[in-house]
Parts: structure tokens; C-alpha cells; sequence
């Protein structure tokens, strides 16, 4: 209001009342309509140029998003902007035009016009090397060829969209956060169309292995995609991995939680890629996983008879049909590269009807086999950095069992350093790590992980240290020494629970750092169980040829065995995040 009293012509003027229709529309304000009837008015008004067209198309981007007014009013505007584009030979407002012509056809279900306009406009912005336009049309041509029949010409339409999205990675560093949030939202149900559109239908033993193949990349991509933009940082980059060659005794599984079924792709040793898809009701995952969250992440709650029987449902959708296959091949360790809500519920209570998956096999998460490659690690014995802070600082509460976990930690490994209180500062921190040649770092102090790198940090004796700090102090050490940090432990942080974006945090800190794997909590852990849960892990860890993913079972079935913590509550929250050799 405040810029359309000093607007300085009619075009500004115009600009500031597109965004206050955009305002009134989100809040759903009725004096929007009336307020599009004067812009229709403006719009004839405005002289030809450039800006004006563009203000208009943000009008109309903003209507057929709302579907508020009449699409026939739209044609006329949209008709008057097309002759003003060619008027001025802008062919990306042309592309625009068409394809939202395009897509009011497709509203109306006019589904052979709707592609037509689509093509047409794609053809324009093709010449123009426009990805951002390209992406959006050829996203909006795979939906209308789908709902044509037209599948293969489906796929091919959101391959093109795929394409134009990685060459916008580049991009995400110098985005406002507006954009950013767009870029966000636009991306995740491109691939996920994708990837429904490759699983399904009728195929050849041939076209099947090929899709399963692109599908397990679009997966690897989007995991890519999303802690790209969680740090805003278009330069973490994936390495391919064939899974076979990294651990025989493991499988990789690929849940995908589409609209209405969850697909799982199963990748076991050298064995052609499984697939098996099971319906469900739209939302149906994130609510079930959301009503578990809010009983598992209390102690009485946690053992609840209900949750068995939900922990089976979410087994049923995701393990249970790769059950039979997953014993006959003698697989030791499952590895989840997890999607969504899926990445907010600790894996390791899924329940078979007898048994919690952690007491068959090993588990543990990964952002994608391309983004972290695994490799075993030489521990003839382990050499280790403790720090932790047990007092109260900077309004956080005080860690009373924190001395009591380091004393039980550096008993079980001889060969460690601490930094406990007052000396766990961020200078002798980038110190231990640049100067001493741990492989394992271990901080048993308040750390938490947000939606965003903003609202993650690791508490030290100064103060809150953010994880772009903390990911720069891993990364010296990445570069002044030969010898690689293997495991980050933080004993005493929490994620926004429920917020699958703050799950992102934890692998992609070690993916930026360099860390090859992580283990942190999930929701806010107890101070008595997480040193006991500590305690067993590194005993386990200490002895010759353990896996941290063997270690990590070995110290969740310790705890399930003794009463003080047999509630899931006590020793799930934890999860190990990468490399799990």
C-alpha cells in the first residue's frame, strides 16, 4: 500500500498491485477479484514494453494458479500480451504465453490442445538456451502427453525437464531465497513424477532393467538436489558407486514415496535390480510416520502396543516385500537412502510382526551411494577426539552425564584427546583437528539440525558454532592431513523432528567436510542412555574388523536388553548416516 501511493508511473504502479493480488490471493481476500478487474483495466493502459509484458504474465501466473477468474477473460489478456511480444520480438514471453495458454487448456482438460500450445512454446524457448523457461514447459508437456496415454513421449518431456534442472544447479548459489524456495518446491515433483512414470506400466524385461537403472539415478539426483540447496551450495558434487562393489554383504534400499503407492527399489550385490510397488491412500506415509514421531519421542508413549502395529505397516510398505530375497542372499547390513517422511523415523524400529529390524540386521541411512562413497577403513585401533560441554551455557542446560560418557568412551579407547568444558573452543577445536590425526571426532554436546543451515549449530564453551563453521573446521583437516575423519559422533543433538530437511543436515555436513560418516540423534536423547548407548558402541567399535554399522546394532541391542532402556524412546533415536563399513 505504502509503494502505490509513491508509485512514479503507471507501469510501477501496475507492478505493486500485481503483488498485492498476489497477497489477497494467497490469504484468500475477496476484495481480490475486484482488484483484478481494475488491473484488467491498467493492463489496456500500459505502453508497450518489455516490463509491462512481464508484470502482465506475473498476473496471469498468479490467476491460473488461484483459478479464480474466468479462463475466457485470460485468453483476451493473454492475447493482447502475445501481440505486444511480437510487437517487441521477445520470443521467452512468447514461450510463456503460449505455454500458459497451454495450460489453461489443460485445466479444462482440452488435453490435445493443451499439448499442441506446449510444443509450440517448447520449440521457442529451445532456440533461446532458457533453461529456467524450458524446464517449467517441458515439465507441464510430460503431465498433458501422460494424461494423452502418450508415455514413452511422457517420459521423454520430463527428461527434458530433468536436463534443463541440472543445468540450473549452478544458479541455486546466487538465488534470492524466494527463488530458492520456488526452485525447492518445483524440483522435488519433477523427479518424483519421473521416477512414477518409469516404474509403472507394462515393459519388456529389457525396458525394465533400463528404468529401474534411471529411476535409482533420478533418486541419487534428487537427494543431490536437496542438500544442494539446504546449503545453498551448487558446488557438492557426486562420485558414482556400484553398491556390489562396496560391501557384497549389503543391500541398498530405495524407498520412493510417490502419490499413491510407495515403490522400493532393492539393490542386492550383483543381482539385477528389484522392484516392488504397493498402493496406499494419498498422505497416508507422513501421517503414519507423523503419529509414530509424536509417540516414540516420549518414553511412555514410545511403548505403545500401537506403534508396533504401524512400525509393521511401514516394514509391509518398505522391507516386506524384499524380506524372502533379502535372506536367501545372506545380507548382514541394510542401507537406506531414504525419501521424505521415511528420513525422519528411525529405520532401525521397523517391525516385522516378531522382531525390530535392528535385531536381524545392521542399519544405516544414506543420502545416496553417489553422494558418499563407502570405503572400509584400515582400525588396526582408533585414535579419538572427545570434546564435550557438561555445563550450562548460552541458556542451554547442563549435561550432567556428559563427564560420566567421556570417562566411559576413553576407557574403551586408549588413544584419545578431550576437550571437555572450558577447553572445547572453537580455536583449540580447529587445533586438535588440523594438528592431531584422529579418525574419530566425538562432541557430547547440545547440537541441533533445522530446516536450514541457519538454525543448525554445535554448541562449544564460546557459544553456538553454525555448521557452515563447523563444516570449514572439518574441511582444514581434510586438507592438512593424510589421514581422513571416518566418524563424526554428536551424542547430544536433535533435529526439528519430523522436518525431513533437517535430516539433510547431519549427511550433508559430513558430505561438505569431507567426514565420511556421521552419528546423531534424532529427536532430543536422553543424557543417562545416550552415555550408555556411547559406551557399548565404542566397545564394540575398539574390537578388530568391526563395522561402525555392526558397532552401532551391537549398542542399540545392549540397551534394548537392559530395563532401564528397553523403551524404543531410550535407544532408537540414533542413526548412522554414510559410510557404514
Amino acid at each position: 500500500q505504502q509503494a502505490r501511493e509513491i508509485a512514479p508511473t503507471p507501469l510501477i504502479q501496475f507492478q505493486v498491485q500485481v503483488s498485492r493480488y498476489d497477497l489477497l490471493v494467497v490469504q484468500k481476500d475477496p476484495v481480490a477479484s475486484q482488484l483484478f478487474q481494475q488491473l484488467q483495466v491498467q493492463a489496456q493502459q500500459l505502453p508497450s514494453s518489455r516490463e509491462g509484458i512481464y508484470a502482465q504474465l506475473h498476473l496471469i501466473e498468479t490467476v491460473l494458479d488461484s483459478e479464480l477468474e474466468e479462463p475466457q477473460t485470460l485468453l483476451n489478456l493473454l492475447s493482447r500480451i502475445q501481440a505486444q511480444a511480437q510487437e517487441l520480438d521477445d520470443p521467452n514471453a512468447q514461450s510463456y504465453i503460449l505455454g500458459y495458454q497451454g495450460r489453461m487448456y489443460g485445466q479444462a482438460q482440452q488435453w490435445s490442445q493443451a499439448v499442441s500450445l506446449t510444443e509450440q512454446a517448447l520449440q521457442r524457448v529451445q532456440r533461446q538456451q532458457a533453461p529456467e523457461v524450458l524446464y517449467q514447459l517441458a515439465w507441464q508437456l510430460g503431465r498433458y502427453r501422460r494424461q494423452l496415454g502418450n508415455r514413452q513421449g511422457a517420459i521423454s518431456a520430463y527428461h527434458d525437464a530433468v536436463s534443463a534442472l541440472r543445468s540450473l544447479r549452478g544458479d541455486l548459489r546466487t538465488a534470492s531465497d524466494d527463488v530458492r524456495f520456488t526452485f525447492r518446491d518445483g524440483v522435488e515433483p519433477v523427479y518424483r513424477e519421473l521416477v512414477a512414470l518409469l516404474l509403472e506400466g507394462d515393459m519388456t524385461q529389457a525396458d525394465a532393467a533400463n528404468n529401474l537403472k534411471q529411476a535409482r539415478k533420478l533418486i541419487e539426483d534428487l537427494q543431490l538436489n536437496e542438500i544442494q540447496d539446504y546449503f545453498q551450495d551448487a558446488c557438492v558434487q557426486a562420485q558414482p558407486v556400484v553398491a556390489d562393489q562396496v560391501d557384497p554383504k549389503a543391500a541398498v534400499i530405495y524407498p520412493i514415496v510417490l502419490k499413491d503407492r510407495v515403490d522400493v527399489i532393492v539393490s542386492i550385490g550383483t543381482q539385477p535390480l528389484r522392484h516392488y510397488s504397493t498402493p496406499i491412500e494419498p498422505g497416508q506415509v507422513d501421517a503414519t510416520v507423523n503419529q509414530l514421531l509424536r509417540s516414540l519421542t516420549t518414553p511412555l508413549g514410545s511403548i505403545q502396543k500401537n506403534n508396533l502395529t504401524k512400525l509393521q505397516q511401514i516394514y509391509d510398505w518398505v522391507v516386506g516385500p524384499a524380506a524372502a530375497d533379502l535372506a536367501q542372499q545372506d545380507i548382514e547390513t541394510l542401507v537406506f537412502v531414504a525419501d521424505g517422511a521415511l528420513r525422519t523415523l528411525p529405520l532401525t524400529t521397523l517391525y516385522d510382526g516378531e522382531q525390530y529390524l535392528i535385531e536381524k540386521y545392521n542399519v544405516a541411512l544414506s543420502p545416496g551411494l553417489d553422494l558418499l562413497a563407502p570405503r572400509p577403513q584400515d582400525r588396526e585401533r582408533v585414535k579419538l577426539l572427545v570434546g564435550g560441554v557438561s555445563e550450562a551455557r548460552s541458556g542451554f542446560p547442563a549435561l550432567p552425564n556428559v563427564a560420566k560418557e567421556v570417562e566411559q568412551i576413553t576407557s574403551q579407547i586408549p588413544d584419545h584427546d578431550v576437550l571437555l568444558n572450558q577447553d572445547l573452543t572453537r580455536d583449540n577445536l580447529n587445533d586438535y583437528l588440523t594438528e592431531v590425526s584422529s579418525e574419530v571426532v566425538h562432541l557430547a554436546t547440545h547440537a541441533e539440525f533445522g530446516a536450514s543451515p541457519e538454525d543448525t549449530f554445535i554448541l562449544t564453551w564460546e557459544g553456538k558454532l553454525s555448521i557452515q563453521a563447523m563444516a570449514s573446521l572439518l574441511r582444514s583437516r581434510s586438507r592438512t592431513s593424510e589421514v581422513p575423519i571416518d566418524l563424526l559422533v554428536l551424542s547430544a543433538c536433535e533435529t526439528a523432528t519430523g522436518n525431513s530437511r533437517a535430516v539433510l543436515g547431519i549427511a550433508g555436513m559430513a558430505i561438505r567436510s569431507g567426514v565420511r560418516s556421521t552419528l546423531a540423534g534424532l529427536w532430543s536423547l536422553d543424557d543417562e542412555a545416550a552415555a550408555a548407548f556411547m559406551g557399548h558402541f565404542y566397545q564394540a567399535l575398539a574390537q578388530p574388523n568391526t563395522t561402525k554399522a555392526a558397532a552401532f546394532r551391537q549398542a542399540q541391542l545392549a540397551l534394548m536388553k537392559d530395563p532401564q532402556f528397553r523403551a524404543p524412546y531410550f535407544w532408537s533415536p540414533f542413526v548412522l548416516v554414510g559410510n557404514w563399513l
